[in-house]
């Protein structure tokens, strides 16, 4: 019974974001096109949830208000993943403005205030877990927005190499590639030639762990 009201709150929360989940990309695209560093849409998410935990706090037994963030946190986390992957694949010949990358790092600080805020009364162990399910998200946009050459990024290439490592190779290669076509470029040599040593360098760790 309770399992079954549970997933009815979250199925009701998000009934009231079902328009902007079902067209995130292309109001993620209208924004752009508005020089908008508002973090819409995913704002219009992140605050409609963050009013629904305010709510729900104090009303529900704690253990089961986290079952409801975990959740809610899953979904986002797909939803975008999704966007990042349909988003490099309908770009086309276009490139990857800096202002671009600036928006997908503001998209996953408005991710962590939202379910990450000091005011959820999570304990240690349930945030450990929410921001280690973050790192699906945060983990690529560091791979879009910051040097690959630094440790960070190096180590976060490595770690997706070893998880998907031998008959899960081409999972892990698709993964890197969308960090690929995201990444800012440059238009000219130059641009082209950073862009092709990024993808030379997923090639190389991608093959240590084959």
């Amino acid at each position: 019974v309770i399992d079954t009201a549970v997933n009815h709150i979250v199925r009701t929360m998000f009934s009231d974001l079902n328009t902007t989940l079902v067209n995130f990309e292309s109001l993620w695209k209208q924004e752009r096109e508005k020089n908008s560093t508002n973090g819409a849409p995913l704002t219009i998410i992140t605050t409609t949830l963050s009013d629904y935990f305010n709510g729900l706090f104090g009303r529900i037994e704690t253990k089961y208000f986290a079952t409801i963030v975990t959740m809610c946190l899953d979904t986002c986390v797909m939803r975008y993943l999704i966007f990042l992957r349909d988003y490099a694949a309908n770009k086309k010949e276009e490139l990857t403005s800096k202002k671009d990358g600036s928006r997908f790092a503001i998209d996953c600080a408005n991710l962590k205030t939202c379910f990450l805020c000091p005011a959820l009364p999570l304990d240690v162990t349930l945030r450990d877990i929410l921001n280690q399910k973050l790192t699906s998200v945060t983990n690529l946009v560091d791979l879009i927005t910051q040097d690959y050459e630094g440790e960070h990024c190096q180590e976060i290439i490595h770690d997706i190499a070893k998880k998907y490592n031998g008959q899960y190779k081409s999972i892990g290669a698709n993964v890197l590639a969308i960090t690929s076509s995201l990444r800012p470029q440059t238009i000219g040599v130059a641009g082209d030639k950073a862009k092709l040593e990024y993808q030379t360098l997923i090639g190389t760790i991608l093959d240590q762990y084959e």
